[in-house]
């Protein structure tokens, strides 16, 4: 073993569960002995005995929704309980999988500490600027592209390395236990926008739009976006819409039967990465998406540029996707695993 690396994940996160279990398993992967310290709830849903923690969160300690006061307490008493319980220095490499900056940087667990940042746009808040800037003095920040590592360094903050998102495992549909909208079998192709996080106003043209609707109708493709549909409003018959929470057995059956999967999202996606493009490529599914500069790193997992700025390319993308196989995804989950022998030197 090259060392003891500390994996903690404090922030209570719903989504983190997959992204916990690919930078934990690649730092095994590269040698290290890691020891774990996640919330009882994210922890039942990940393989790891109970030998790998050296703590279990309990639910109380979870986030509030989106109670800032209430939360900054919750994680200011769960960095108090940890830097009671755990003895640092028994550790070559602590890794913090995410952050509040400012209860952070006000109670930071020791030093040399890896920080992972999904979203580097806090640097637009002067406080939270002023705690990434205080942590900064004795630890490193890591994000997951060079876009993300930019609003670091234009704000002074230098020591700043740069891992793979990572992917997921392939789903898996034998495991599903829900079943398909009947309408699914009606079409020929399927084109899935999954995130709830969406520009509205580019939606809202693209449905509305004739040109699509005739490409649509002509080629037996359904459009399917995960949404709320506006009231009142008419739309083709091969547009639909799924509203709500997504269950994780539906939403990988639709994933798994789409052709192509659609990410559209909105101006204030900044300074971070899409899991989802991450999960194309671990599936092996045709991507488009809507110009983003946050988006760029797209375009180096496909041999066809996935980038489109306007309903007209996006229809031509679709075409030429649903019409040649030899448009495909040649980025693969190996070559993006995280690199953390890059990082810990």
């Amino acid at each position: 073993m090259k060392g003891k690396v500390l994996f903690i994940d404090y922030v209570y996160m719903k989504g983190h569960v997959n992204f916990n279990r690919i930078h934990i398993d690649a730092i095994r992967s590269a040698g290290y002995d890691v020891k774990i310290v996640l919330h009882s709830d994210i922890a039942s849903q990940l393989d790891y005995p109970d030998s790998d923690y050296v703590a279990k969160l309990p639910r109380f300690l979870n986030m509030r929704g989106k109670r800032a006061v209430l939360n900054r307490i919750i994680f200011t008493v769960t960095l108090l309980y940890l830097k009671f319980k755990i003895r640092f220095s028994d550790y070559t490499h602590v890794v913090v999988s995410s952050c509040d900056e400012v209860t952070l940087g006000l109670l930071p667990l020791c030093r040399n500490m890896y920080i992972i940042c999904h979203n580097t746009g806090t640097v637009a808040s002067r406080v939270k600027l002023f705690f990434l800037k205080r942590l900064a003095r004795h630890n490193t920040f890591v994000v997951f592209d060079d876009y993300m590592k930019k609003p670091l360094l234009e704000n002074g903050i230098t020591n700043v390395a740069v891992v793979s998102h990572g992917c997921v495992s392939p789903f898996d549909e034998s495991h599903a236990d829900t079943s398909l909208p009947e309408y699914f079998s009606a079409f020929r192709k399927v084109v899935f926008h999954p995130s709830s996080k969406a520009d509205d106003t580019f939606v809202n043209s693209l449905v509305s739009s004739s040109e699509l609707a005739d490409f649509l109708a002509r080629n037996d493709v359904l459009l399917l976006i995960h949404g709320d549909k506006k009231e009142g409003e008419k739309y083709s018959d091969n547009v639909r819409f799924i509203s709500g929470f997504l269950p994780t057995a539906l939403y990988r059956e639709i994933f798994l039967r789409s052709d192509i999967v659609l990410l559209a999202y909105p101006s204030s996606f900044q300074n971070q990465v899409s899991g989802v493009s991450f999960e194309c490529v671990a599936n092996k599914k045709n991507m488009l998406v809507l110009e983003h500069p946050a988006l760029h790193y797209c375009r180096d997992f496909y041999n066809y540029d996935p980038i489109f700025s306007s309903t007209g390319e996006l229809i031509e993308k679709m075409r030429a996707l649903t019409g040649d196989n030899g448009l495909h995804c040649v980025a693969t989950p190996e070559s993006l695993t995280p690199d953390y022998l890059k990082i810990f030197g």
